[in-house]
């Protein structure tokens, strides 16, 4: 199967997001970032990394989506989502 222009442009997107998380963690001195996945497409389409930290020693697990757009209203949209 061939990517189209748009997939490839998504997962650029993707890493790119990822490489932000990346350094905003990092300057977390109490959270060690121990790995990103970058989420293939498959049932839930709103996942897009997850992200494996540790802050003080307890392992926890950062679902993330990323947003082309940080319009006031797609934030907020996005939070309702994550309420639910």
């Amino acid at each position: 199967m061939l990517k189209t222009h748009e997939t490839t442009k998504g997962k650029e997107f993707e890493a790119h997001a990822a490489d932000a998380l990346r350094a905003l963690l990092g300057q977390v001195s109490v959270i060690k970032l121990k790995d990103i996945k970058l989420e293939p497409s498959g049932p839930d389409p709103g996942v897009d990394m997850v992200a494996q930290i540790n802050i003080s020693g307890k392992r926890h697990t950062l679902v993330c989506q990323c947003k082309y757009n940080g319009q006031p209203r797609y934030v907020r949209t996005a939070l309702l989502q994550l309420r639910d």
